[in-house]
Formats: C-alpha cells, sequence, structure tokens
C-alpha cells in the first residue's frame, strides 16, 4: 500500500474491475454462506488465514494503481470484493481426498492433478503412497485391541472414514479401556492422518449457547471430544455433532449464517462407559482397550506413527469401502484374545 496517491476510481468500480485480475481471481474466493475467505493453495480452497487475501489483491492494486492509493481506499475495496468474488466451496464432495502430490479418487485409486473447481476445502500434510506400508502401526492396533482382527479391522474403518465419506454414517467412536491402554496412542495415530488443520478439540465448559464453539469444528475431519463440568451442554453438542443434520453457523460479531453440516467424525475416550441419551445412543461405536501395559515399559510412539503415516494412509483407503461402512454401521467387537503386556506404547502430545 501507498500513503502518497493522486486520484482513484469510486471503490466499487476498483472492486469490479480488480476481480477480473488474474492474481485475485485465480487465487481468492469469498463464500456467502459461511462468510469467510477462502485462498486456493494450489491443492485445496483453505480459510485458515483471514487476511490471506490481502498479499493478492495489494499486489493486484500496485499494477493497477502505481501512482499509489490509501489504506483507506484499500479496505473499503476489500469490503466490496466479497461481492463480486462469490464462491461455493464443497465440504460435502465424496470420492476425492487432496493429498500434497495430488487429488486422489478414492474410488478409483486414481491420483490427479487439484482441481480448484471442486472447491475442496480441506487436504491432508504428506503424500499419496499406495505401495507404502504400516507394519508397526498394525501391530500396535492389533495389541491395543488384545489381538482382537475384527476390532482392528472397526479401527480401521474408522479412519478409512476420517479420510473419506465415513461422517454420512452419523456414528462417533468410543474407546473405553484403563489408563495406559493405547487410547490416547490412537487418537494421535488419528490426528497425524487428518493434519493439525483438520483436528479439531470440543471441550463442554459453557452454560450459554454453544452455537460459536460448534462454528469452530464445521470443517474439521476429526473432532476430539471431552465432557467438561457442564454435562448437559456436551450431550448437546454432541448430538449436533453427530445428528447429519446441520447446526446454525454463528461466530462473534459477525452474522448468523447456515446451518452447516458437521463433515468430520468424533471419536472419545472414557475410563468406564457413559450413559448417553437415547439418540446419541444409537450412533455410538464402542470399542474396548484392556491391554494395559505396565509402569516403566511406556514408549514414546509419535515419531514411529509419523514415519509410517503414508502407509496408514495407503493400508486404511485400500480397505473395501462396503465392509468400512458395514463395520462402521454395525455393533462394533470387543477385544477377547489376550497377548503378553507391556507391548502397547504411549503416546504425547507434542508441545
Amino acid at each position: 500500500m501507498h500513503s502518497a496517491y493522486r486520484s482513484t476510481p469510486p471503490p466499487a468500480i476498483a472492486a469490479a474491475e480488480l476481480s477480473e485480475a488474474p492474481v485475485v481471481k485465480d487465487n481468492c474466493g469469498y463464500d456467502p454462506v459461511l462468510r469467510r475467505w477462502f485462498i486456493f493453495n494450489g491443492k485445496f480452497w483453505d480459510s485458515s488465514d483471514k487476511y490471506a487475501p490481502y498479499p493478492f489483491l495489494d499486489r493486484a492494486m500496485d499494477d493497477m494503481f502505481p501512482q499509489g492509493y490509501s489504506s483507506q481506499f484499500f479496505y473499503r475495496v476489500f469490503r466490496l470484493l466479497k461481492g463480486c468474488l462469490n464462491i461455493s466451496v464443497n465440504p460435502y464432495i465424496t470420492g476425492f481426498t487432496t493429498f500434497t502430490n495430488g487429488m486422489l479418487n478414492t474410488e478409483t485409486g486414481e491420483l490427479l492433478e487439484p482441481d480448484r473447481e471442486k472447491y475442496i476445502p480441506w487436504g491432508v500434510p504428506y503424500d499419496y503412497v499406495p505401495t507404502a506400508q504400516c507394519p508397526g502401526v498394525q501391530e500396535f492396533l492389533l495389541q491395543c485391541a488384545s489381538g482382537d482382527t475384527e476390532t482392528v479391522q472397526v479401527l480401521r474403518a474408522f479412519m478409512r472414514g476420517l479420510l473419506t465419506d465415513g461422517w454420512k454414517l452419523n456414528r462417533f467412536l468410543e474407546i473405553v479401556g484403563p489408563g495406559f491402554t493405547g487410547k490416547t496412542a490412537f487418537v494421535h495415530l488419528c490426528h497425524l492422518l487428518v493434519g493439525d488443520d483438520n483436528m479439531g478439540i470440543e471441550f463442554s465448559y459453557r452454560t450459554s449457547n454453544s452455537d460459536f464453539s460448534l462454528a469452530t469444528l464445521y470443517k474439521r475431519k476429526l473432532v476430539e471430544f471431552n465432557f467438561g463440568p457442564n454435562r448437559a451442554m456436551g450431550m448437546r453438542n454432541l448430538e449436533a455433532l453427530t445428528s447429519g443434520k446441520g447446526f446454525t453457523f454463528r461466530r462473534k460479531y459477525e452474522k448468523q449464517a447456515g446451518p452447516v453440516i458437521f463433515t468430520g467424525m468424533v471419536i472419545t475416550t472414557e475410563d468406564k462407559y457413559v450413559v448417553y441419551t437415547d439418540k446419541i445412543r444409537e450412533r455410538k461405536l464402542a470399542i474396548r482397550f484392556d491391554n494395559v501395559v505396565p509402569v516403566g515399559k511406556e514408549r514414546y510412539l509419535l515419531p514411529e506413527f509419523e514415519a509410517e503415516i503414508e502407509g496408514v494412509a495407503s493400508w486404511v483407503l485400500a480397505m473395501d469401502p462396503k465392509k468400512a461402512n458395514q463395520l462402521l454401521s454395525g455393533a462394533a467387537p470387543t477385544g477377547r484374545k489376550a497377548v503378553p503386556a507391556g507391548q502397547v506404547g504411549r503416546a504425547y502430545k507434542p508441545h
């Protein structure tokens, strides 16, 4: 921006002209339903930074107004651009997952070039490598499940749902068991699978309307749900996230939008089974971890998970979609076979 400037056209005319500038038109878009700016980062449409359009707009205005312009003129044009660059992001699109090396068609297994016209608003932070393997992670899951292979397949189906359209089934995963059984480690494995930008945490402590809290989770692919002091509000939030009917999209100091449908999956870990409402109980997929690690034999597993995350993605996406949906829709088994204790590691969230 320039402080010294001569005459500039009316902001409305400038906004209309700027909306046709390639540097702005090809990279920026505003969704009027969500009331958010999106930037196409070469892979998908990203809304993590509301100030991201500024550099593109500044560059185009420098070219259009070499004589300079005021900061007030810049912000007026920026506000008017919302009506000129309307897009409709599609968080409900299925059949495609965006990786750093391309866009995967999950139905055919074909890796394609990213397509900005599909308006996909999320992606994972690693490459798709179909030949990658994850023997360590598979062994970890088998030990968590006390050797029960069917339970491992349910966990695999859940992770596949994170990368595809598992949210359509309106199910959430509840892992129950004592401490040091791998519950937290599995949550962090799922966290790595979707990436930091697609992970959310809900802790129900509010005593009033929770729409502001839910609005921060609308485009997350995984939500770790924790019941806080306000258990009634926690039940309401969990029901809204898993209903498939949508919830009000509301942010402070912004007009209400929506409703929007949560397109992610929810996981919760508990030491004992939780008493849910009837509606929520029907959506619960319960898994039990009982293989306790003796004190002193814990392992820090995050580096091992990170080294195999491409293999994990390849392994879960190779699962038959019909079988995965059947496992997520039906009753989950619990581990039965016993294996020697001390094999399951414990992962800690990095600071």
